[in-house]
């Protein structure tokens, strides 16, 4: 779509800290490589402004009186030189100039709007988020796949009942009520955008679903297709229970060093003792504690960090043929051991 027109050589004050603010909620949907033609840009257009990458869109309030294209990279990088709180801005019909006394800058201003926006208002009418949603959002979208070869698995799921990812090694359910009509699937790029806008409420569409956060800054996910396995008989697995050692809180934190987000570390279950290992490319962890177990030797792999999170919420752990299942407080993580 092509809009054109802007309001030449008008010069405002602007809160700088209040603009880059804005621009860094919505800066998600900024695309690094322009696929899309303008994707890498902000789009200033009726008081917002405006950035679209292909899955993501988003929106927030800006100054009046600029209407088109600016490189987000390096607005957002003359806003971070400058140490005062109110900037003038000058805009004509080819460039934004920015001005704090004697030091000026002049961006590039495109315009000729030809990146797609999403104006409207939501249809469907917002509809309240659990307060806790960003948190179980974060918490269960490390489950999902980083193999594309199943789509439908590089996503995290929602239904009435909560949030669940899985990547066929792990499975991860937190029950949490939703009010959405339907089973939907958010690519998990997309999810982590998601959990920084911290939104309060959302709004389903037909092909995209809409967030609002506290500040009134809009976000637009792009649903992706194909349906979910059915985990339920997976979820409701029975085994022998297994009291994690009271010495795990202080070996984790510990092994908290070494700890990246998508570190795996192999935890080993004996008849007497548990042990913890792991390494990444500056070291390496390992710590026995005392167990006990009636059962066969077992290991199975987990991020240290989310095994702290189960340690101190104190879920029960059962443990069965071919699962480990941490359960409780309505959560509930499955994965794979492998036996000896």
């Amino acid at each position: 779509m092509d809009q054109t027109g802007t309001k030449g050589g008008k010069e405002v004050k602007i809160n700088s800290a209040e603009l880059f603010l804005n621009l860094m909620s919505v800066s998600m949907a900024v695309s690094s490589k322009e696929l899309i033609e303008q994707s890498s840009c902000f789009i200033f257009k009726n008081g917002f402004v405006y950035a679209f990458n292909g899955e993501l869109a988003a929106k927030a309030k800006a100054p009046e009186g600029i209407t088109g294209a600016v490189k987000a990279q390096e607005l957002i990088a003359i806003l971070t030189k400058y140490k005062k709180s109110e900037l003038d801005f000058k805009c004509t019909k080819t460039e934004i100039v920015i001005s704090s006394g004697k030091s000026k800058a002049g961006l590039v201003l495109n315009p000729k709007i030809v990146l797609p926006l999403i104006e409207a208002e939501a249809k469907q009418g917002w509809k309240d988020l659990p307060k806790d949603f960003a948190q179980h959002l974060k918490f269960v979208s490390f489950a999902a796949s980083k193999d594309y070869s199943e789509p439908q698995l590089s996503c995290v799921h929602l239904t009435k009942e909560g949030i669940e990812a899985s990547d066929r090694y792990r499975i991860v359910q937190v029950k949490t009520p939703l009010s959405v009509e339907k089973s939907i699937l958010i690519p998990i790029e997309s999810a982590s955008a998601i959990i920084k806008h911290e939104p309060i409420k959302y709004s389903l569409e037909t092909e995209w679903i809409y967030f609002i956060n506290e500040d009134k800054t809009q976000l637009f996910v792009r649903l992706a297709h194909g349906e979910f396995p059915n985990i339920k008989a997976i979820l409701e697995m029975e085994g022998t229970e297994l009291t994690l050692p009271d010495e795990l809180e202080s070996a984790l934190n510990k092994a908290s060093v070494f700890a990246k987000d998508d570190t795996s570390f192999t935890v080993t279950i004996t008849n007497k003792e548990m042990k913890i290992y792991g390494k990444n490319e500056v070291g390496w962890f390992e710590e026995k504690m005392p167990i006990k177990w009636g059962g066969d030797e077992f290991s199975f792999g987990i991020s240290p960090k989310f095994l702290m999170e189960l340690a101190c919420r104190k879920d029960k752990v059962y443990i069965g043929d071919t699962l480990v299942k941490f359960t409780g407080n309505g959560l509930t993580h499955c994965c794979s051991i492998e036996r000896k």
